[in-house]
């Protein structure tokens, strides 16, 4: 859900995503359920029933042999079985932990006993393939013996060193594949490979100009992995800081524009998945990364295809073909043959499952028209970039800080976890059970005093004797069985209640558990992007984990033990009453002693728990990062550095932990020391005070012993009730975010129904703090009109996309929809009747038809339509050996398993069936193939010629058919018109495109035709 959260707010699937996750939820908490009520029976069975059995028992056995109970007697064995309580209360605690580890190490054994990524086969001769079969990775042995199953086979290719190879290819012929198998990303299934791997050790400290290039590989991947860190330091990625070999990498990445329009220029945070960066900066900064590297080799997957036609022209002359390139092994995917191939001294064409052509770029002339253009002179256009002036300064942060609270915890926090349990009347419930529990163990003790003090009246001056079991029952040995009976009765009703207030306490725990989980997940549905792109995920995954944990498992526990030695403590105080009132003095002294050390220990403590719960965010974080880098890391051989770096956020962790556990035996000893200080005191009391009886002093002495446990306890479970609750602290920070507005007017059911879109003086900006975006920008776009829009990176054309679905705040200006100011309606309409299809689509795990449909609103045959529809586009795969997508195709997390084209693909089919009056397309084709992006075009002309299209993109053939085209510069409309009417302006922006996209002539002549 956290990574497709934009694909959820832009479709308005916040309600259905709530449900999907709470039927989640539910089915989780009835397994909690069904554990709570199984440990709640052992915690029963151990904690109340065994102690009072095994008393019960030997106090009736004692009985029946010898006749009577002395004080002596009764109250040393009461005591004794007592004291076992604790530690029998421990059984079940040990049986849980025990289970959960072996459940938890199952699941470690599960994933340890996987095969490993096989052994890269290392060669200094270069990349090359012999005879090979490979397939995407997947569940089961990694290597076979037949290509059933490949989705490349038979590939012999030997790519040449320090040569530009280009591998070409339609949507879905398996470029991407190819990449990853020179990664060792894949499964080999036969043949072999050579290619080059990143060394583990490397002293970077000793690179210089001279040996700064060494027998290792960098790659770029088809979705950019940018890390949550600065422009700066995901370009270096840990080598040392070059300052001319970083100043020439920005220059060939065309970044150095990019860091003039930010404020704090190359020290500007990405943030998580570079979402402070547009596309096409994301894509550039990871070849960046590539070429600041020391490898010799580069391998790169489709990275023009977020770059508009002067930045790739730029990027390909300067970084791929430039001087940072010399002397290095080059090989990218890419569908943008007309730009690479004229230069490549090798290239790939894939088509049906394996490698169709391998060899010189001029040998393509007969493999088809596509690739003619490619073998023409290109114009190139280049604008000399100026370096920026790099300075020593504080950058802004853009990931906001953890928050720490400090000092004691706000009483709305208590408050706030007993309304979700509840309210009054359960924890009444829970509170009365609790009280009546220790009101009978009080009771059951007294009865007792009164059997004991009953017989050492009577039978004083008797000699005991042991009593045959087939003597007379005498009027004392029926008062006996009497006060046996009645013992015995009380004993089966504290364990009832003892059952009652664990089940209570049950209830509670689950409702609370419930409401907050349900009030974080609204809260995080609903949150603005804005808000959510400056979290990294790792915060939201660790109170989803960790701090619920902590709600579902460790408060509700904390609440009941504390309610139950609260009122233990009040029954040993009064139990010390019947001695003298000064014991209860003594007992409140010592009580404000133990008061004031708890405070010292909170003091420490309540910190020390908030930095061991906000040092885990970092560790969830690394590693969703990691796991989301993983080709990348590897392929640069960092993942020595990650592990340390792993290892100093759990070492950051396990520190905190430690001095917890430091200050629980600090506390600990102290409160042992507090109760035998008592014990001793109530004991003197007893032999001074020679009007107590021998069972009144049994009696006290038997609930004295309990008070150094008993305080200790409690003083334990209250501070671990304090420092667990900052758990819900934790929730309610984000519970408490402002989330978007849902208000507004009500449209009608067909609302859009003409798709008539008008802007007036818009000015928007992420953030108040912020450079705007869109400034005073006026359209006004007709119903079903096709408009496309244009403009270099960081123009404002996503901008322009997301300010239609009101992600961006509007400082000035609005926007009309059919003369509906979309500002005054409810945001879940708004985004409900338009669609975008973005650049990078995230799908969800499972299958075709749960992405298409995720919530079984049409039938299969209409899926099935869609899909056929998009299948049409790509002629070229019937017939093909790669597999066919069909309903039933699985997706992993993501749609990793898929092709950027596939992805896309995916959701114009998503759109075919919703069938939206207007829609969005963010560079919706810029990772298909020229071919068949022509063919998407006729397919969306064809399919949504009753819809407003507003499409955004780089290629310019892709809109050229369109009714007009907007040209966006720094936020503003610089051009508006249609195709014929914009080329027609001398020295005009989108003149001056067609000029630089390497195909003007054939762009000019459908123009004018």
């Amino acid at each position: 859900m956290l990574r497709g959260m934009r694909q959820i707010k832009f479709s308005s699937l916040e309600s259905e995503w709530k449900k999907r996750i709470s039927d989640c939820r539910e089915e989780e908490l009835r397994a909690l359920r069904t554990t709570f009520i199984y440990n709640a029976t052992l915690f029963s069975i151990f904690w109340s029933l065994s102690p009072l059995l095994l008393s019960s028992v030997s106090l009736s056995v004692y009985v029946l042999c010898y006749g009577n109970l002395t004080p002596s007697v009764a109250f040393t064995v009461i005591s004794m079985l007592g004291s076992l309580q604790l530690s029998l209360a421990i059984v079940p605690e040990f049986f849980t932990r025990g289970q959960e580890a072996k459940v938890s190490s199952r699941r470690i054994n599960k994933y340890l006993d996987l095969e490993d990524k096989p052994p890269i086969t290392s060669s200094p001769d270069g990349i090359s393939f012999h005879d090979a079969s490979v397939s995407w990775s997947t569940e089961g042995p990694l290597r076979g013996t037949g290509t059933e199953s490949a989705l490349l086979h038979n590939l012999n290719l030997a790519f040449p060193k320090d040569g530009l190879s280009v591998i070409v290819g339609k949507t879905g012929s398996g470029k991407s594949l190819l990449i990853s198998s020179i990664l060792g990303e894949c499964a080999l299934l036969r043949g072999r490979i050579n290619t080059v791997s990143s060394p583990e050790q490397c002293s970077e400290e000793l690179a210089d100009n001279e040996n700064w290039i060494i027998p290792a590989i960098a790659n770029t991947t088809e979705s950019p992995w940018i890390e949550n860190a600065s422009i700066k330091n995901n370009i270096i990625f840990e080598l040392p800081f070059d300052i001319a070999r970083y100043n020439s990498v920005l220059s060939a990445c065309a970044l150095l524009e990019d860091l003039r329009l930010l404020e704090d220029g190359d020290l500007t945070e990405v943030g998580p998945n570079g979402v402070n960066l547009s596309g096409g900066q994301r894509w550039r900064l990871a070849l960046a990364r590539a070429l600041y590297s020391r490898a010799n080799t580069l391998v790169m997957d489709d990275i023009f295809s977020a770059l508009d036609a002067h930045t790739g022209r730029h990027v390909y002359k300067n970084a791929l073909t430039g001087d940072l390139a010399r002397g290095r092994t080059r090989i990218i995917a890419t569908h943008n043959v007309e730009l690479c191939l004229p230069d490549a001294d090798y290239v790939v064409h894939l088509n049906n499952g394996t490698a169709e052509y391998t060899g010189k770029v001029t040998g393509l002339q007969t493999r088809g028209p596509e690739f003619l253009p490619a073998l023409e002179d290109q114009r190139s256009h280049e604008a000399a970039p100026t370096a920026v002036e790099l300075e020593d300064r504080k950058p802004r942060s853009f990931i906001m800080e953890e928050k720490r609270e400090t000092g004691a915890l706000q009483s709305s926090i208590y408050q706030t976890y007993l309304r979700a349990g509840g309210g009054l009347g359960i924890w009444t419930l829970v509170f009365l059970s609790y009280a009546s529990y220790e009101a009978l163990i009080l009771g059951r003790s007294w009865w007792v005093k009164i059997w004991t003090g009953h017989s050492s009246q009577n039978q004083h001056l008797r000699t005991i004797q042991p009593v045959s079991s087939y003597a007379e029952i005498t009027r004392d040995d029926r008062d006996t069985i009497q006060y046996l009976y009645i013992y015995g009765y009380l004993s089966i009703v504290v364990c009832c209640l003892g059952i009652v207030r664990q089940f209570a306490l049950m209830l509670a725990t689950i409702r609370a558990s419930r409401e907050l989980f349900k009030r974080f997940v609204t809260a995080i549905l609903h949150t603005p992007l804005q808000y959510l792109d400056r979290i990294p995920q790792g915060r939201i995954l660790n109170r989803l984990s960790t701090d619920f944990n902590r709600i579902d498992s460790k408060i509700g526990i904390d609440a009941g033990f504390l309610i139950g030695e609260s009122l233990k403590l009040l029954a040993v105080m009064t139990a010390g009453l019947f001695i003298s009132p000064l014991l209860l003095i003594f007992g409140i002294v010592l009580m404000g002693y133990c008061w004031r050390v708890s405070s010292v220990y909170l003091a420490g403590a309540r910190e020390i728990k908030r930095l061991e719960s906000i040092s885990r965010s970092p560790i969830y974080e690394q590693i969703r990062s990691s796991l989301t880098g993983l080709t990348t890391i590897r392929a640069f051989g960092r993942f020595n550095h990650y592990t340390q770096s792993m290892n100093s956020n759990i070492d950051h962790h396990m520190q905190a932990s430690w001095y917890l556990a430091l200050f629980q035996r600090w506390l600990g000893f102290r409160m042992g020391l507090v109760g035998g200080i008592f014990s001793t005191v109530t004991a003197a009391l007893v032999i001074q005070v020679p009007t107590i009886s021998a069972s009144l002093a049994g009696f006290t002495l038997s609930f004295a012993l309990q008070y150094s446990s008993t305080i200790t306890l409690l003083l334990r479970q209250y501070v671990n009730m304090e420092l667990n609750m900052s758990a819900i602290e934790r929730i309610v920070e984000y519970t408490n975010v402002e989330g978007e507005d849902q208000t507004g007017i009500d449209v009608p059911e067909n609302w859009p129904s003409e798709g008539w879109i008008e802007i007036q003086d818009l000015t928007v900006g992420y953030a108040a703090n912020q450079q705007l975006v869109l400034n005073g920008l006026t359209l006004n776009i007709k119903a079903n009109e096709k408009v496309g829009i244009v403009g270099r990176t960081g123009s404002g054309k996503s901008s322009l996309a997301l300010s239609l679905f009101r992600f961006l705040e509007f400082y000035k200006g609005s926007i009309h929809i059919d003369g509906v100011d979309i500002s005054t309606i409810k945001l879940h309409d708004l985004r409900r009747r338009i669609t975008l299809i973005p650049q990078d689509p995230v799908l969800f795990s499972g299958t075709i038809r749960t992405n298409l449909d995720p919530f079984n609103d049409f039938s299969d045959a209409e899926l099935e339509n869609a899909l056929q529809r998009i299948r049409s586009v790509i002629p070229s795969v019937e017939g093909s050996k790669v597999p066919r997508l069909s309903l039933v195709s699985t997706v992993s997390e993501g749609g990793l398993n898929l092709s950027g084209g596939q992805r896309q693909l995916l959701c114009l089919a998503r759109a075919i069936i919703s069938r939206p009056k207007i829609m969005v397309l963010d560079e919706a084709t810029s990772s298909v193939d020229t071919k068949t992006d022509a063919f998407i075009q006729q397919l969306i002309q064809k399919e949504f010629k009753n819809s407003t299209l507003l499409v955004i993109a780089h290629r310019l053939s892709t809109i050229l058919n369109f009714d007009r085209i907007i040209v966006l510069d720094k936020g503003s409309v610089i051009e508006f018109g249609t195709p014929r009417e914009l080329m027609g302006i001398e020295d005009g922006h989108f003149r001056r495109l067609l000029d630089i996209s390497g195909e003007g002539k054939s762009l000019e002549e459908r123009i004018l035709a």
